[in-house]
């Protein structure tokens, strides 16, 4: 009798350790959300077109540093520390200004390959640039997604970690692509229910596809020539 009783309880602390992880997914988001205010508010009142482009990148110059962030505070919380808020900005603390002057190339990049398709789409209506920049524009996202999952679940230098993830994109390419469905598969969620996006949208992204990734972590960690990572 007594060890379906103590079957029972520790089924019902295994469903509520489970719904914590609502609360740190609310919490890590709204953090994220509070870093990125500016750029939410110009997304939500101001159209994509050429000339209000300098706003968009502007104001989304904080996005991949809080996305750097947040993905390393899930990486923690996995690992079993549940002190979110803490972490999170102890992270910032840490490495938001050292990776906001790291990544601006890859920052440039993106809003160069953006402004492209809106000047293809709006002044040149040519269909060919129109692809080859949306595609272009795919492999960038998809590389910074699976860069940040790299850089915050080992600690190396952007530099080896940006090796390190087009190395992988090579020979665990099934992984990287799923990782990126999720995240398309947020994208169209946060537009059909944006109150998502606000309380869950990115942090939940975020940690679904660290839960892909993890396939990829035993994969590297398991080879010799990487135990030092």
């Amino acid at each position: 009798m007594s060890d379906k009783k103590n079957d029972r309880i520790y089924k019902l602390y295994h469903y509520i350790s489970k719904l914590n992880y609502l609360i740190w997914l609310l919490e890590a988001n709204v953090l994220f959300m509070i870093n990125n205010l500016p750029f939410l508010f110009v997304i939500i009142m101001v159209p994509l077109k050429l000339n209000n482009i300098p706003f968009f990148i502007i104001t989304s110059l904080t996005i991949l540093p809080s996305l750097n962030c947040l993905t390393k505070t899930l990486v923690q919380l996995r690992a079993g520390d549940e002190k979110v808020v803490k972490n999170y900005w102890k992270n910032f603390k840490n490495s938001f200004w050292y990776f906001l002057k790291k990544s601006l190339p890859f920052f440039l990049l993106t809003w160069v390959v953006i402004s492209n398709l809106v000047i293809v789409n709006n002044v040149m209506n040519s269909h060919s640039l129109y692809w080859f920049n949306f595609i272009l524009l795919y492999l960038l996202l998809v590389f910074l997604l699976n860069y940040l999952l790299v850089q915050a679940t080992w600690d190396q230098s952007i530099k080896d970690a940006a090796i390190l993830t087009a190395k992988l994109s090579v020979v665990r390419s099934f992984r990287i692509q799923l990782g990126a469905m999720i995240a398309i598969g947020s994208f169209f969620l946060f537009k059909f229910v944006p109150v998502y996006l606000i309380f869950y949208g990115v942090a939940v992204t975020i940690f679904l596809c660290l839960l892909n990734f993890q396939p990829v972590v035993e994969f590297v960690e398991d080879r010799k020539e990487n135990q030092d990572i």
